[in-house]
């Protein structure tokens, strides 16, 4: 079809590669749910190998679900979101751990900024319960260890995080800031003067 057209369809792939692998995690997210619920599921061929990991991880840290897919939220802090899991979990040195725990299902594996993520779920001060009631997350006694789980095709992996009070403290400043860039009232605009006018030339050369 020519170099243009060859060069503009090279330009979407990154956009394909990662609208796929979203598609493939909000799949993968779903099916996750409905495990740890105990539902029986229908496994697409090409999730097979996730759902096996998802099992595997289930079966091997007991976990126990207290909230699947939990709306959380802070008015002090003014943010909300949706935790994919909170559990009872048994660790591999045989403690038991109250923990707020998310799936990564990314092929490069977890980033750091999972840990802000789960700081803010930690340490908000309500969830949603079955009935669309507000409740004291406080209440549910949470470990500030939370857990990253990468499910892969292949296995998967747990990685504990901090989510104590330092990791949600810069959360909060992050937060901050990203409000005062995107503020729609103008802040930032108030603080941005008018363009000068130009020197007067004559003036420069006295």
């Amino acid at each position: 079809a020519g170099r243009d057209a060859l060069v503009a369809a090279l330009k979407e792939v990154p956009w394909a590669q990662r609208d796929a692998a979203a598609a493939k995690g909000t799949e993968v997210h779903a099916l996750a749910e409905r495990l740890a619920a105990g539902d029986e599921v229908d496994v697409p061929e090409h999730l097979a190998g996730y759902v096996e990991s998802c099992v595997a991880f289930l079966d091997d840290y007991q976990v126990r679900p207290i909230r699947l897919e939990a709306p959380i939220g802070s008015r002090t802090w003014r943010y909300a979101g949706t935790c994919d899991l909170i559990a009872d979990l048994r660790l591999p040195d045989g403690r038991t751990e109250r923990a707020v725990l998310d799936y990564k299902t990314a092929a490069s594996g977890v980033w750091p900024e999972v840990v802000l993520q789960l700081a803010a779920y930690r340490n908000a001060e309500f969830y949603l319960d079955s009935d669309g009631r507000e409740q004291p997350i406080a209440d549910l006694g949470l470990s500030e260890t939370g857990y990253a789980v990468w499910l892969r095709s292949d296995g998967y992996d747990v990685y504990p995080v901090h989510v104590g009070e330092q990791p949600f403290k810069i959360f909060q400043h992050l937060a901050y800031v990203a409000r005062r860039i995107n503020d729609k009232t103008g802040v930032l605009k108030s603080w941005l003067g008018d363009a000068l006018p130009a020197p007067d030339r004559g003036m420069a050369n006295v």
